[in-house]
């Protein structure tokens, strides 16, 4: 790769970065952390937690609002912990499953778009049954998915997969297989020389998901909105009650694993499933005119009818 390519791919990703910080504030901050590989073994973009890989080819056409597009969906996989997902979830449907509930929570924090060019249709819904990505765990949004992405040929594959999950789980690499773009920013070569493995680095990202909690989470006060400090008041736009439910969906939900596991995973299904009420008495007559009725040449002895 010529310098002049680098170059260009440094300032494209350094200003993608700056107006994503403006737009998201703290959330956008575990990207001055990472470290920007360009690679042509991936399929547009893709992270690993510590990196984020690119194809050269596909991020130099990429327009601006696609540009912050793909950089806060990789961000959001990392913070949602999708990266850690179980053996058993690998592939495609799986990853649908997360980008669904990732596009759904860009759209709440502002990325206003049906579909982007370079990328594609951004899905914020379930296909069987439907079922918005801001109210679903990955699981949920699992079985919402009737379909696998990677048994379908390479076009309509691209039409669902706007990303890549081919490095979620090789956490170890650190820009190895390519050519790193050191964008301008000391803490960036600081934390990769300082700690190959990245233990520094997720310490960090547990700071960055906490600083995100109380952005998303509204300032306590009384029950009419104002906080103690009078010069101080609770949000009262829609953006900001969007922001709220995400914070309270996401904490219950985490709540509720913490505490009961599985458990209450399989009542929410069971409840979801709306199964039909039976009228016992109804079925037990059934059974018993059934007996009572039986004409054959055998017929129970009437003592024990």
């Amino acid at each position: 790769m010529t310098e002049e390519r680098k170059r260009k791919l440094k300032t494209k990703l350094e200003m993608s970065r700056a107006r994503l910080g403006k737009m998201l504030g703290e959330i956008a901050e575990p990207l001055y952390d990472m470290i920007y590989v360009s690679t042509p073994e991936v399929k547009r973009i893709s992270t690993n937690g510590f990196c984020i890989y690119f194809s050269p080819d596909w991020l130099q056409k990429l327009p601006e609002k696609s540009m912050d597009f793909m950089l806060a969906h990789v961000l959001m996989h990392v913070l949602f912990e999708h990266i850690k997902r179980p053996a058993l979830f690998r592939g495609d449907r799986f990853h649908l499953a997360c980008d669904i509930i990732v596009n759904a929570n860009l759209y709440a924090l502002g990325f206003h778009c049906e579909k982007l060019p370079m990328v594609g249709t951004i899905y914020k819904e379930t296909f069987y049954p439907r079922e918005y990505g801001l109210e679903l765990m990955p699981e949920e949004a699992f079985a919402c998915v009737p379909f696998d992405p990677s048994e379908m040929t390479a076009a309509k594959e691209r039409r669902f997969m706007i990303d890549s999950d081919a490095w979620w789980d090789k956490k170890r690499d650190r820009g190895e297989r390519g050519v790193i773009i050191s964008l301008a920013d000391e803490r960036e070569t600081e934390l990769y020389e300082m700690d190959a493995e990245g233990e520094v680095f997720w310490v960090r990202l547990k700071k960055h998901q906490q600083a995100m909690k109380r952005l998303l989470r509204p300032e306590e006060g009384d029950s009419n909105g104002n906080s103690g400090n009078n010069t101080m008041q609770a949000p009262k736009d829609e953006e900001a009650k969007i922001k709220r439910k995400i914070m309270q969906l996401r904490d219950a939900r985490k709540k509720e694993q913490a505490c009961e596991g599985e458990e209450v995973f399989l009542e929410r299904l069971w409840q979801r499933g709306r199964a039909q009420n039976l009228n016992w008495k109804q079925l037990i007559n059934a059974f018993i005119q059934e007996e009572m009725y039986d004409y054959t040449f055998s017929p129970p002895d009437r003592r024990f009818a």
